[in-house]
């Protein structure tokens, strides 16, 4: 045990306080899997904090990366940033095929926070929840359910059919308490809550392709679009979907614009139909998408929601919503990025900052 937890608490000083965020251990070489994890203390830089306790190491498997952390087959319980969660079920899969674990998903979420929470601030989130994983029906969620912590930050926002109290990710125990929830997919508007309204700060383009379409040819078009955004002076940030295609992201000031983002983005979209007609389409009528990838510019209604970057897919391997560098969407080789691949770049610079 004393070899094990050598192996352990090395790779979490500094990291999010989260057991789920320490990596795979090894004991003599082999990797081994983590049954049951508690944390009810912090592990800070240079400190720990007792309270940890690690129970029975034994040999296991590394899945999409993340490793599958559980806590015993029923329940156990995590500390985040001095929040205390209950989790049922963590060695649920939720990814077959990879077999990912519901403790793997909360890991990946916990090890991401930093990077997403920026993004994440003063936005209202939609929840696309899994509870039997991704093999059965999801469900969308918008109210905040009964039951969750108190210390949960929320919004209440009126639509024409009532009042909806939406949850929102200020802190990283939030992100944990999302995936206790299976809500794989978060989804968000463009725009933060300010004082006593919203204000956009950015606008997007889902590029969507169509049948006989995929990434090669969103690809193009975003390279396009980024001509057009450039010569705009809107610093713009491309990201793979994690489900089919291209979502193209600008910086947005609403005082340096005559137009909103959904007039501009209606534009840009006539525009690049107009560069392309054998390619794109602006339409979402189903015959006009055969063989063309659609430009998307409606998700810029204040009431349209769009996957947060970073965000897991409910697809049937771990993908995730990832921001990219330019030169890569223009390498022929372009695909989508898992889970493991955004944690193995967490050292790298967020493309995404310049949006902020």
């Amino acid at each position: 045990m004393k070899a094990l937890l050598g192996s352990v608490i090395p790779d979490v000083l500094g990291q999010v306080v989260c057991p789920f965020a320490v990596r795979l251990a090894r004991v003599d070489g082999m990797p081994v899997e983590l049954r049951e994890l508690r944390l009810a203390a912090e592990l800070t830089p240079n400190v720990y904090r007792p309270g940890l306790s690690v129970l029975l190491a034994e040999n296991g498997r590394r899945s999409a990366g993340v490793d599958n952390l559980a806590m015993g087959e029923t329940a156990g319980s995590v500390s985040v940033g001095g929040r205390t969660l209950r989790v049922t079920s963590p060695n649920r899969i939720v990814y077959p095929g990879e077999g990912v674990t519901k403790a793997a998903v909360i890991g990946y979420y916990v090890r991401m926070a930093e990077r997403m929470l920026p993004h994440l601030r003063r936005r209202p989130v939609t929840r696309i929840r899994w509870p039997g994983g991704v093999t059965e029906p999801p469900f969308f969620e918008k109210q905040l359910p009964n039951g969750a912590p108190d210390w949960i930050e929320t919004i209440d926002l009126t639509h024409s059919d009532g009042t909806v109290t939406y949850s929102l990710a200020h802190e990283p125990a939030a992100l944990a308490w999302f995936a206790q929830q299976n809500a794989l997919e978060l989804h968000v508007p463009q725009w933060r809550w300010h004082g006593v309204g919203p204000r956009v700060d950015r606008l997007v383009l889902d590029l969507d392709p169509g049948p006989r379409t995929g990434l090669a040819e969103c690809a193009e078009l975003a390279l396009w679009m980024k001509g057009q955004l450039d010569s705009d002076g809107l610093e713009n940030v491309p990201v793979t979907s994690g489900s089919k295609g291209i979502h193209v992201y600008a910086r947005w000031r609403a005082s340096d614009q005559s137009q909103s983002t959904s007039e501009y983005a209606k534009s840009l979209a006539d525009s690049a139909v107009e560069a392309f007609p054998s390619l794109a389409t602006a339409s979402m009528t189903k015959v006009e998408r055969e063989g063309k990838v659609l430009i998307d510019w409606s998700q810029n209604s204040p009431s349209k929601t769009t996957i947060t970057p970073y965000s897991l897919r409910g697809r049937d391997r771990p993908f995730v919503a990832a921001p990219r560098a330019w030169g890569e969407v223009a390498d022929a080789g372009l695909s989508h990025l898992l889970m493991s691949d955004a944690v193995e770049r967490l050292d790298e610079p967020d493309p995404l900052a310049v949006l902020l």
